[in-house]
């Protein structure tokens, strides 16, 4: 009896997701076929992502759907993403980037809860500043290159533990010269917080959403208090 239950319950669930996914929107992209039902694309997309793309970008154009990890994504190609990326008025940059990296559970905690604009604010104040700010990074990630490689010593081999964060730290001395200023980004204490913030910041973006096949965002609702008090170690770091 408790399989029957359990069997018609999956069942259910399948038909639920199927109708939900192959239910039919106007004007969106192009759904590419799949054989598997709710599996979808997952695993084409998570293990040969680059030759499943261009398969797909060969027979559906340069916009698509796919359905991976319960969800349905649009697949834009590079010749499009300007146009998309101007557009801050159509799309929420900002509630799909909280939905990669939780940065809003940590604001939440320090009382900033309404930081949805965060993209909009980096574009007024940040990203149309790049052509003044080139030749300060390029001078900057130069010197912490020369600083953590020194570069300039020939003579004797040198040996990296660690090169992926140190990696880290060279690309974080110019991110720090530019968000918090030329000074406070010579000290190496900065820098440091800056590359270790980002290296565990990135073990939570590897965790893959599996349970997003039950329900979008479920993984985001079952693990928050995990996430908060990962952030909050890291920023106390």
């Amino acid at each position: 009896m408790y399989q029957t239950i359990i069997l018609g319950s999956i069942l259910l669930v399948s038909f639920y997701i199927l109708k939900r996914v192959r239910k039919p929107k106007f004007n969106m992209p192009p759904l590419v076929r799949y054989k598997i039902p709710i599996i979808g694309h997952t695993y084409s997309y998570t293990f040969n992502s680059e030759e499943f793309l261009k398969q797909c970008k060969k027979e559906y154009g340069g916009i698509f759907s796919i359905y991976v990890w319960g969800q349905v994504r649009t697949i834009v190609g590079k010749e499009y993403s300007q146009e998309i990326l101007s557009r801050d008025d159509a799309f929420n940059f900002g509630k799909a980037f909280f939905e990669i990296i939780p940065y809003d559970l940590l604001l939440k905690h320090m009382g900033l809860v309404n930081m949805l604009n965060m993209p909009k604010l980096l574009k007024e104040h940040i990203f149309c500043k790049l052509n003044f700010y080139s030749e300060r990074m390029q001078k900057c990630l130069h010197s912490a290159t020369q600083k953590y490689i020194d570069s300039n010593v020939h003579d004797d081999p040198k040996v990296f533990d660690n090169m992926y964060f140190l990696i880290i730290k060279i690309i974080s001395t110019p991110v720090a010269n530019v968000f918090i200023g030329e000074e406070e980004s010579k000290n190496d204490e900065v820098v440091t917080t800056f590359a270790e913030f980002t290296s565990d910041l990135s073990a939570l973006i590897k965790i893959p959403p599996f349970l997003n096949f039950f329900y979008p965002g479920l993984l985001n609702r079952i693990l928050p208090d995990y996430k908060q008090q990962r952030l909050i170690e890291i920023m106390i770091r």
